[in-house]
């Protein structure tokens, strides 16, 4: 009785994984390591100077916190005069409202 042999050799297998290790993980990282650059970072020129005048460290001492605690990090304020509301910006991606009250 004869054995067949097996459609794909074991060392042929090997060979095919080894060419797809290298095109796969290895090529990408000798192109980035060719395309990748080591300069050094060189702002440009800017031709206005801004400075602050006067600095006032005690101001938030004497203001009021609103929403302490229950929004998760506000970033942006936006005040509305004429609805008398203030829309803030969370760190979560949400817009909150905030209603104000004449309780002072």
């Amino acid at each position: 009785m004869s054995k067949a042999a097996p459609p794909f050799s074991s060392s042929l297998g090997s060979r095919s994984w080894r060419s797809v290790l290298v095109f796969i993980v290895i090529l990408p990282i000798v192109i980035s390591f060719l395309v990748y650059r080591l300069d050094e970072f060189d702002p440009a020129w800017f031709w206005y100077s801004v400075s602050v005048p006067n600095h006032y460290s005690h101001l938030l001492n004497v203001t009021e916190r609103l929403g302490d605690g229950f929004l998760p990090g506000p970033e942006d304020l936006v005040y509305n005069e004429k609805t008398e509301l203030i829309y803030t910006g969370c760190e979560d991606g949400w817009i909150k409202r905030i209603t104000l009250s004449e309780s002072a």
